[in-house]
């Protein structure tokens, strides 16, 4: 999975000796963070490609525990509920699997964006199954408060790159960062000078031929998450060898390790946990 900050970064950032002596360790503890910070919040901080099914929306309530009175007398709900943070949607499937295309998503200024509001000319229709995970909404998720500035563009492709190719010619990027090229993303995994080998059709994206001068795109974690799991490599490297330091916790999505307490900053940052409906 992706992490929020990188070795290179992580060791710049503390200025660590330059060794690679604990390096793993490291590696470990910015993994860790990452985690940590995902399952403390309950989401996640980078773009993703995903399709996801919903019911189709009643005309008498609203969805996920939350009711809207301006639907007690409503003939329709025009109102889709999301569980999940949407930073943009790629394609909207109505239950009769007909395309969707003249709504808005909310809300209108902010993201991630958390409905869509259909406009009057569309309605959700359920399948011929039922309402029951009718609605298809394949997008980009993930949690970011200033998408719009999330990507940088650090140079272009010097020549085509084919679906199969895992090198590109780039500079300014390291180990672990995420890069876009058109819609697809990549994952730099090793660095030779200014080849960076790369693991293609990242985060659900699909390998695809890029044409040559085609932008290469950094992606930005947010600057407070990025702090945060600074915060937290240094603070568990340097409680490495102290005895009672965490404890292990059976939760939804599987087993996490969670220390018995964190720095005082980073839980003020970060805010209380967050159950998700």
């Amino acid at each position: 999975m992706f992490n929020y900050v990188t070795l290179d970064s992580v060791k710049a950032h503390y200025r660590l000796p330059d060794t690679t002596v604990d390096d793993d360790k490291l590696l470990d503890y910015i993994d860790w963070s990452s985690r940590l910070i995902e399952n403390w919040k309950g989401r996640r901080y980078d773009p993703r490609v995903q399709t996801r099914v919903f019911d189709c929306p009643q005309a008498n309530g609203s969805g996920f525990g939350v009711y809207d009175f301006a639907l007690a007398t409503a003939k329709t709900n025009r109102i889709l509920r999301l569980d999940d943070d949407l930073l943009e949607v790629v394609k909207l499937l109505n239950g009769d699997s007909v395309e969707i295309t003249d709504y808005v998503t909310e809300p209108a200024n902010e993201y991630p964006k958390n409905r869509i509001a259909l406009r009057s000319s569309e309605v959700f229709v359920p399948s011929d199954d039922g309402p029951e995970q009718a609605i298809s909404l394949s997008g980009i998720w993930g949690y970011h408060d200033r998408w719009a500035e999330a990507w940088s563009v650090l140079g272009a492709l010097t020549g085509s790159l084919s679906a199969s190719a895992d090198e590109i010619t780039v500079s300014g990027v390291e180990i672990g960062q995420l890069l876009r090229l058109d819609t697809e993303y990549v994952l730099v995994l090793d660095i030779s000078s200014t080849t960076a080998t790369v693991e293609r059709g990242y985060n659900g994206t699909t390998a695809a031929v890029h044409a040559s001068g085609t932008d290469i795109e950094l992606f930005h974690p947010m600057s407070t998450i990025v702090q945060c799991c600074m915060r937290l490599v240094k603070w568990r490297y340097t409680q490495k060898d102290s005895d009672n330091f965490d404890r292990t916790f059976v939760m939804g999505a599987g087993a996490i390790t969670t220390p018995t307490s964190l720095p005082a900053d980073v839980v003020r940052i970060l805010g209380p946990r967050k159950a998700r409906l």
